[in-house]
């Protein structure tokens, strides 16, 4: 696919978010845990959507009922996009990051027909022992 391809295909804009799972003692990894696709409104409508998730979301890692309000930081990052602080106090603390990105190409997976290795002999016969019978 060419550049042209690409330019002439329509824009579709995404709101991703990340979350930080605690994998080990002190060990925090950053897992993909929505996306949305931004169907109309362009770019304004996917800021946008950021700015709502950015200011409700709540991760799965904090487990609080529905009744209880969190506490919350919310930070612009002067890229345009938002790191959260959900949690705390008797819930757990997790950073979420929410961004507006591009979605420049979306390729479906295709398996290619099976086809059975060959049969090495030499491999087979340089496994048999002088004293056993194959």
């Amino acid at each position: 696919m060419s550049n042209d391809e690409v330019a002439q295909q329509e824009t579709r804009w995404v709101v991703l978010v990340e979350a930080e799972t605690r994998a080990g003692y002190d060990d925090y990894r950053w897992h993909l845990a929505q996306t949305h696709t931004v169907e109309q409104g362009g770019r304004a409508a996917a800021d946008e959507l950021a700015r709502t998730l950015a200011m409700e979301y709540v991760p799965d890692e904090v487990e609080a009922p529905a009744r209880d309000t969190l506490a919350r930081k919310v930070f612009r990052v002067a890229d345009g996009s938002w790191l959260v602080e959900a949690g705390g106090g008797i819930h757990k603390k997790v950073l979420c990051r929410i961004s507006v990105a591009e979605l420049v190409l979306e390729q479906k997976s295709a398996l290619a027909p099976y086809e059975p290795e060959p049969k090495d002999d030499t491999a087979a016969s340089a496994m048999r022992l002088p004293w056993r019978r194959n």
